[in-house]
Order: C-alpha cells, then structure tokens, then sequence
C-alpha cells in the first residue's frame, strides 16, 4: 500500500503512522516536505491572502512570517513514530528508495525535499472560496475581481 503525501497533510496525520507500526502493516509513504502549505498557500493567494502563513518560518521583525525557516524535519518525525525511512536526494536516489520500500514488509517513508518555491501550475478547478467584498489591500481586491468574474462564468449542473 502507498500514500503521497504532502508535509502540510502529513503535519495532519502522523497518528496514523503509529497505528501501521503497531499492526505492523508494510505502508509505503512518499513524503514530499516543501516547508509550508502549498495547496493552502495557492489558495491563499487566489482569494487575496497572499499566502499568509502558508510557509513553515519565524516570525520577523515586522510581524510577518518572512523570518528564519522552521527546523521542521518530518523525516526524523516519520522515524520516530516508528517508520523506516530512506531520505532521497537525487533520482537515482529515489529509484532505488522507491524499490527499497516495495521490498520492506514494514512501514518505510520515502522521504523527499522539495523547492519551497511555489512552481505548481494553476488548478484547473475552480473552488468557490468568496473573497472580501471591501478590502484596501490590492491583493485582496484583484481576488475579489478574479471571484466575481468566477461567479458570473459558473455553470450550474443541476
């Protein structure tokens, strides 16, 4: 059995972790650490929040969440709660990860550090989140525009 999962989701979840070990079921995670709530922080900055929050870092001296990163290592969390867990740095790397964990009988995360950078294309969906009808920032009042203009394109199905 495989899982992709994302830190943000995995930040949700690790006690699911401790139940595969403890019945010892061979689960196979890929963990994928961006540092942040990338999803999260796509629809943050769609409804004009401006990803706020969405990145694991320190606060800096204006109060903003643009400091130090976090020392979040998911991978030695992983192998805490029990995992075995097989860090991959390169392709090669990962190929050889991803066989290592097939042929484990217990539970092995694939662990992967990824560009924190938000690089993911745009959705395709569309997800009726309705942004600030009055706001000052010119973030949040192009997003409430792209959301009017959403609304009015919408189909109803049913």
């Amino acid at each position: 059995m495989w899982a992709l999962v994302g830190d943000g989701t995995y930040l949700m979840m690790p006690t699911e972790i401790v139940t595969a070990v403890q019945e010892g079921l061979p689960v196979n995670m890929v963990l994928l650490q961006n540092h942040g709530y990338a999803s999260i922080g796509g629809l943050s900055e769609e409804t004009g929040g401006e990803r706020f929050g969405t990145a694991y870092r320190h606060r800096a001296a204006d109060g903003g969440f643009t400091g130090a990163p976090l020392p979040v290592d998911l991978a030695a969390n992983a192998a805490s709660l029990g995992m075995d867990v097989l860090r991959a740095k390169t392709v090669r790397e990962l190929r050889d990860a991803l066989a290592e964990a097939r042929a484990s009988d217990r539970p092995t995360c694939v662990y992967i550090e990824t560009d924190p950078t938000p690089t993911a294309p745009p959705a395709e969906a569309w997800w009726d989140v309705p942004v600030a009808e009055v706001a000052s920032r010119e973030a949040a009042t192009r997003a409430r525009e792209h959301y009017d203009a959403q609304v009015a394109a919408r189909r109803r199905h049913l």
